[in-house]
């Protein structure tokens, strides 16, 4: 289908009126050129613009506002809640930095969610910074209390192996630990050089307290003297090398004061045991019957003695029992013949002089 090109008509052109030439000057037309309704539409729309300004502005610093008190509150929130996960931390700190992440991003996520969308981004900003903070605090805290943890794990142990040793102090006991202690040592988090001082300090101090064990179990003055005899000085530090010799002294006045006691203690039941045959002899002399359950006692406290010449001399007066429940009717010439054999020393009831001033 063919088109027909028409010519449009000429566009028409005006003229400036009479008496006016040169370009003409254009500007915004003002309320006054409306006139009337006209101006109070213009002033009205210019009104309203800028009370839509006005409100957009106020929005912004309200949200602005919001932003720096929501940062505000998430500082001073984290803070005290830092101080809370510590004090609920375990000793070794376990999974503190990561926990305390999660808990921050999922509170941080419903924060974001329930912002108005033009502060979302200055609030993730201040997010961003907190929860850096908060992390380097956390890996700090996790950190230090694993250390310390270590440290005192590692301090722990050592008391145990010195007791260990102390309690066994024989050779394969010694180095069992030592071992044990030494690859305790190896496995911290130090430099070659300080775990090889700590293995030299750690080895004379089990044998210190090998040495020490050995010393305060002897039992005898002479085995203590042995001890100290073949103590190995370089094996010891000076300190603890003299600190035996201290320790050996006072064995040896512990071994001397046990056995005084010991001998005390004896001769305290040689003299019950000897009071109780005299005092059964003069019950003898007397013509009284001694039943047998109280010769029985009296068998009791002579084997509790342990001395020999006390219990020969019961034995003596037992096989002589059927004599002296007949006593009674014996002269006195067969009475001073029957006890002439027996001597009991009534004043001191087998008392020395010098047991007699403890």
């Amino acid at each position: 289908m063919a088109y027909k090109f028409t010519p449009s008509a000429p566009a028409k052109s005006y003229s400036a009126p009479s008496g006016v030439s040169g370009p003409v000057g254009s500007r915004r037309a003002t309320a006054e050129d409306f006139g009337g309704v006209g101006a109070g539409l213009v002033t009205a729309g210019k009104g309203l613009a800028d009370f839509a300004t006005m409100l957009q502005a106020r929005q912004e610093k309200q949200e602005a506002a919001m932003v720096n008190q929501a940062d505000l509150d998430n500082q001073g929130y984290w803070l005290e809640r830092f101080e809370e996960l510590k004090d609920g931390a375990d000793a070794n700190a376990t999974d503190f930095t990561s926990n305390i992440l999660k808990e921050f991003d999922s509170r941080t996520d419903k924060q974001l969610e329930a912002a108005p969308a033009r502060a979302r981004a200055a609030m993730k900003l201040n997010s961003t910074r907190n929860r850096n903070r908060v992390l380097t605090n956390a890996m700090a805290f996790e950190a230090k209390t694993k250390g310390a943890n270590q440290r005192s794990i590692f301090k722990d142990n050592g008391h145990k192996a010195k007791n260990i040793v102390w309690k066994n102090p024989t050779d394969e006991q010694y180095q069992a630990t030592l071992n044990a202690r030494l690859q305790e040592i190896n496995n911290l988090p130090l430099s070659d050089a300080v775990k090889d001082e700590m293995s030299r300090d750690e080895a004379k101090e089990l044998k210190y307290k090998q040495f020490s064990g050995l010393v305060n179990g002897a039992s005898t003055a002479e085995a203590v003297d042995e001890i100290l005899g073949r103590r190995p000085e370089d094996e010891l530090t000076s300190d603890r090398f003299t600190k035996l010799e201290q320790e050996g002294k006072t064995q040896k006045n512990n071994i001397t004061a046990k056995n005084n006691e010991k001998d005390r203690a004896a001769n305290a039941l040689i003299r019950d045991a000897q009071k109780a045959i005299k005092d059964t002899v003069d019950r003898f002399k007397k013509g009284q019957q001694i039943p047998e359950e109280e010769m029985a006692e009296v068998s009791g406290k002579v084997s509790s003695s342990g001395d020999p010449e006390t219990i020969l001399m019961w034995a003596e007066i037992q096989e002589r029992a059927d004599l002296y429940r007949s006593a009674s009717r014996l002269s006195v010439e067969e009475l001073n013949a029957l006890y002439e054999n027996i001597s009991i020393d009534a004043a001191t009831d087998g008392t020395t002089e010098e047991e007699s001033a403890h």
